[in-house]
């Protein structure tokens, strides 16, 4: 929430106990502390003021760097670094106090491979907490991977204003080379869509690491498309991040346009989660601030002695009336948005409601003609599913077109149509057996499936990632094989408690009672590499493997192979 962080003078502070250093450079060094006064751990940045000041003549880089800092104080989002406190003690040193975080982003990049889903909720984060740097007048200037700090529960902040320039544009030639804008490092003037292209960068970053960025950045500043192969999905949003052409920066995308595309692409329910921590915490300071406001207001009136004869003062009795009458239309406001807001709802529900009458009408006779023809079909779809499956299951040598081959025998552990179609089903039968070949049959008569080389298993907690490094998923209907993409060999396999099973992020997604529901879904794309030809999240390939976007399941069958 919004608050003010005053700077005091402290001798000698006895308040914190030294941990471990964390980072040390040029501006001072950063140290993991305790807070004794009430035993939390916040992180501790010391600079030396003797240090600042090179140059008697003027104020140094380094003397500007600390007055930014101080600056930036005024600053408060969930996605900004919070300042708990700041002091100069008799040492001559200036101390910032400050959250505490686990990592900063090149560690936690280093540490793992990332889906789409998982970068687009990272990039979502550091667009919310830049859109509000840019909102309070302010180019961060900066932005790159360890000025990015990761917290508990997937929390991404950005951190060190050290270099941040306040107004509408700038010309100083600073931040990091390989997420340096080409205006900045042309030294012309500039203004916050330079930091649109540190983010571009820091997309490609968080894609493949930082081995090509140098030479990404030099073909993007002379207008080459960038392929981004293995996040087809990111191709467009950053090549338009990272546009120079004839020095058009405005054409670059904007943090809006940037939020709507990345909100495709991630987890909704993730997502949705940290919507309500985000906009909980904007209500939260919108309330304090206008009871503030009214706290200040009421004190204004109070604190005269003559306030009957003020009151007679037309332009007093103006300003009151004015308040009164803003608070009043602020309310509003509000209440107009709730209930225009409801009423669209109500409307919407309304012509839903009409539309699936009348549909349900015309509709009846051709879902009974459809049902009439998918019984027709079944035999033969189940007859087929059996013509393609069987090879592999009795590792048929004459077959030539095998896409192909087990490294064992196969033994059945599983059959939806004979066992049941529920998650418990499949998990008493299937659990802790080894690798293993799944075929699947859509309603729409499509066989596909995948192979694993690690048990499934009904994982503590609702959901468990894990890596398999020759996991592959197929279309035996389409003669395709689609092996796993080896930066996300960690996602490989999901283990669900409550649903049957499932390949990578979304590639294949087997849900419980998948022979009732159509909530069944398959994505190739994520995790597993695409057909030729196909990009992730085009409507095609949600409907390559199964024959539609969502569909039920006629059959299952898991085999253990036996080696």
């Amino acid at each position: 929430m919004e608050k003010i962080v005053s700077l005091n003078f402290r001798q000698n502070c006895q308040k914190f106990k030294k941990f471990a250093e964390i980072k040390s450079g040029t501006f001072g060094t950063v140290c993991k502390v305790q807070d004794l006064t009430n035993g939390q751990m916040v992180a501790h940045k010391q600079q030396d003021l003797k240090k600042l000041i090179t140059d008697p003549s003027g104020i140094s880089r380094s003397s500007l760097r600390l007055i930014r800092e101080i600056a930036s104080f005024s600053l408060h989002h969930p996605n900004i670094l919070e300042t708990k406190e700041a002091y100069f003690d008799d040492e001559n040193n200036f101390i910032i106090i400050s959250e505490l975080a686990e990592q900063d982003l090149e560690k936690y990049k280093m540490a793992r491979s990332m889906s789409a889903s998982e970068i687009s909720f990272i990039m979502l984060q550091i667009i919310e907490g830049l859109d509000h740097v840019h909102k309070k007048g302010f180019i961060h200037r900066d932005i790159s991977p360890e000025n990015i700090l990761v917290f508990k529960d997937g929390i991404f902040k950005i951190c060190d204003f050290g270099v941040a320039a306040q107004g509408d544009s700038t010309q100083q030639f600073t931040g990091k080379l390989n997420y340096m804008a080409p205006e900045v490092k042309f030294g012309e003037e500039y203004d916050k869509n330079a930091d649109i292209w540190s983010l571009g960068m820091l997309l490609y970053y968080l894609c493949f690491g930082d081995s090509q960025l140098k030479e990404i950045n030099i073909q993007r500043k002379n207008s080459q498309q960038v392929e981004m192969e293995g996040f087809p999905q990111f191709e467009d949003i950053f090549n338009k991040m990272t546009t120079y052409s004839n020095n058009d920066k405005q054409a670059r995308f904007s943090l809006q346009q940037l939020r709507q595309d990345f909100k495709k692409l991630v987890n909704s329910s993730q997502y949705l989660e940290y919507q309500k921590m985000l906009l909980n915490y904007q209500l939260e300071s919108i309330k304090q601030s206008n009871q503030q406001n009214h706290k200040l207001y009421c004190e204004y009136l109070q604190i005269h002695e003559n306030f009957d004869e003020l009151l007679k003062c037309d332009a007093i009795q103006e300003q009151i009336k004015k308040f009164q009458k803003d608070s009043l239309f602020q309310q509003e406001q509000i209440k107009r948005y709730i209930v225009d807001k409801a009423a669209e709802k109500i409307k919407l529900q309304s012509k839903v409601q009409s539309c699936e009458i009348v549909i349900q009408k015309k509709s009846n006779e051709m879902i009974q003609q459809l049902k009439k023809q998918l019984a027709e079909q079944e035999p033969q779809f189940r007859k087929e599913f059996k013509r393609l499956v069987e090879p592999y299951v009795n590792q048929d040598q004459q077959q030539q077109r095998l896409l192909f081959k087990l490294q064992g025998q196969c033994s059945l552990l599983y059959k939806a149509s004979k066992h049941g179609f529920t998650a418990s089903d499949f998990h008493s039968r299937c659990d802790n057996q080894g690798p293993s070949i799944t075929f699947i049959l859509s309603d729409h008569g499509k066989v596909f499936g995948g192979y694993t080389s690690v048990p499934w298993k009904t994982p503590e907690l609702h959901y468990q990632a894990q890596k398999d490094s020759t996991a592959y998923i197929f279309s035996l209907t389409e003669t395709t094989l689609h092996p796993v993409n080896q930066n996300f060999v960690d996602h490989a396999i999901g283990h669900y408690k409550k649903q049957i099973l499932q390949f990578g992020l979304g590639d294949i997604q087997i849900e419980d009672q998948c022979n009732l529901k159509y909530t069944n879904s398959c994505n190739i794309g994520s995790t597993y590499k695409p057909p030729s030809g196909y990009k992730q999240g085009d409507q095609k390939i949600k409907e390559y493997l199964a024959g539609a976007n969502k569909f039920r399941v006629l059959e299952i069958e898991v085999y253990k192979i036996e080696q």
